[in-house]
């Protein structure tokens, strides 16, 4: 009897346990069943219901993943995140497998163990899988993509029971491992691989992410003088030689991707070093890789520092945001260099103060005693802004 509740733990049905659509269940006309112990064998088949439905769910999105379009694929959930959730909800299973082995050999060495001692070394199991199908039925009902699911992870996580909360960040944990590959593949290479659409920087399409300019601008200061990383760019765009007719990519922010638990404003850092790398691995010109990499030849520096932070078992969000600071400041630096020394930023800044901002008044005076004739005269109809020639000659005759 107690053979055939493990093998109804491990998800099959058959003989006293049956299934008829709505889960695991042992037969209530059995005669040698007393209806407490009925009672019990229905909540131990809820867990084998539970690993049943699990062990589908991995089998049907945990397989391989192919890169061809495909028609039916497009219309389910899929992507290299529900792979990785898959890979860690079956670690998170490998615990209740060692739990039915050992019952087992429990069972053999002692056949008169009772249906009590199953139910209570496997009751922290009636806590945990109810809340990893609460878990897995939202992101297939979602259609969780991508960086969402790390989102849907991260909320269950949040609770107050132990074997709960590690459990689902063991699973997090496993699924951070394919962010930190995009985000080194991003932040050290300016290479966006992402085949799937789930990371949460994406190719521009000019449509809205949920990010403001004015957040974009306030969270890309660098620090600079009152420079903003954006600011930094299209000023590098201006002074940068001819590329040949390349033009340079451009990515936004996906705020329906961004994980909850990674600010705007970290996610504009990123950004912003990702653009600044991608753009100058796009220009070859020798002009821009006079003084080397943007990195400053310190990539296996940085690779390091995201291993390292992705083996910590939790995220720690102000690890991470120290070392998005620490690589953003090293871009930052190389574009100042580039922009304000190599190009001699300051010179041309006080020509244009001299001439525009009158920095140099006797330039202005020359130009009014010059123009003293055309200024007295009537406005005539190739004259333009006519009005305001005008009214400089009634401030002049005054």
């Amino acid at each position: 009897m107690l053979h055939e509740v493990l093998f109804a733990l491990s998800g099959h049905s058959g003989g006293v346990f049956i299934d008829k659509g709505d889960g695991i269940q042992v037969l209530s006309d059995v005669p040698f069943i007393s209806p407490s112990e009925v009672d019990q064998l229905n909540k131990l088949c809820k867990l084998g219901t539970f690993y049943r439905d699990f062990n589908n769910f991995i089998r049907q999105y945990g397989g391989h993943l192919s890169l061809q379009p495909n028609d039916k694929r497009k219309s389910e959930i899929h992507g290299l995140y529900l792979k990785s959730f898959c890979h860690g909800l079956d670690k998170v299973l490998e615990d209740y497998r060692a739990s039915l082995q050992r019952l087992e050999m429990e069972i053999l060495a002692d056949p008169d163990l009772t249906i009590s001692h199953l139910y209570r070394s496997l009751f922290q199991y009636f806590l945990l899988f109810p809340a990893l199908s609460a878990m897995v039925e939202q992101i297939k009902s979602h259609k969780a993509h991508g960086c969402y699911i790390l989102d849907i992870v991260h909320k269950h996580s949040n609770c107050g029971q132990p074997s709960v909360k590690e459990a689902m960040n063991k699973i997090l944990h496993v699924c951070h491992d394919v962010l930190y590959k995009q985000l080194c593949s991003w932040l050290l290479h300016g290479s966006l691989f992402d085949p799937y659409k789930e990371f949460f920087i994406q190719h521009s399409t000019g449509q809205t992410t949920g990010v403001t300019t004015e957040t974009q601008e306030e969270e890309d200061y660098l620090g600079i003088m009152g420079v903003t990383g954006r600011q930094l760019q299209k000023a590098l765009n201006m002074t940068l030689p001819d590329t040949g007719g390349v033009s340079h990519q451009t990515f936004s922010i996906q705020a329906d991707l961004l994980p909850v638990y990674i600010p705007i404003r970290v996610a504009n850092k990123i950004l912003f070093v990702g653009e600044s790398i991608q753009m100058f691995e796009t220009d070859k010109k020798p002009a821009t890789h006079k003084k080397g990499s943007i990195l400053k030849n310190h990539e296996t520096e940085f690779a390091k520092d995201l291993y390292n932070l992705s083996l910590e078992p939790d995220f720690n969000n102000m690890s991470f945001e120290a070392l998005i600071d620490k690589i953003r400041t090293h871009v930052a630096e190389h574009l100042w260099m580039l922009v304000v020394e190599d190009s001699d930023l300051v010179p041309h800044l006080k020509i244009i103060k001299d001439f525009y901002l009158l920095g140099r008044g006797e330039l202005f005076l020359t130009f009014i005693d010059h123009a003293q004739n055309l200024l007295r005269g009537p406005p005539i109809g190739t004259t333009e802004h006519g009005k305001y020639i005008k009214l400089s000659n009634v401030k002049t005759e005054r």
